[in-house]
């Protein structure tokens, strides 16, 4: 499952660790040049044999929307919506759900947090 994933990358990941905050190091691996984002979807460093999700693997993908009006770019004001919905990661979701929230406001967005616990119950069972 992803939300609101930058999954062609975000340029602003490679600086994690100059944050004025603590941010946990995995965020380097969605900079748009890492080795991460280039093994997740291709086998090799060509990317001319693309991975694939094994057939039990089911993803689930959530896309946010809610766009900072000055940036040109469509955006969940934070990730571009292209990023999120990089041609490879739409190809591998059983299901994809656009929700018209922020970077941030989209993890405790009631109706998104309603689809999460529908999607672990179907999954877990409950």
């Amino acid at each position: 499952m992803s939300i609101s994933t930058p999954w062609n990358g975000d340029e602003n990941a490679g600086n994690a660790n100059e944050a004025r905050i603590d941010l946990p190091p995995s965020l380097g691996d969605m900079h748009s040049k890492s080795e991460y984002l280039r093994w997740i979807f291709w086998k090799d460093e060509d990317k001319t044999e693309a991975h694939e999700l094994a057939d039990e693997t089911d993803f689930q993908m959530i896309v946010g929307f809610q766009m900072i009006t000055s940036n040109p770019v469509a955006n969940d004001s934070r990730v571009s919506v292209s990023s999120q919905a990089r041609r490879e990661a739409v190809g591998h979701a059983t299901s994809r759900w656009l929700y018209e929230y922020d970077h941030r406001d989209i993890l405790s967005a009631p109706e998104v947090v309603d689809r999460l616990g529908r999607i672990l119950a179907e999954r877990f069972g409950g």
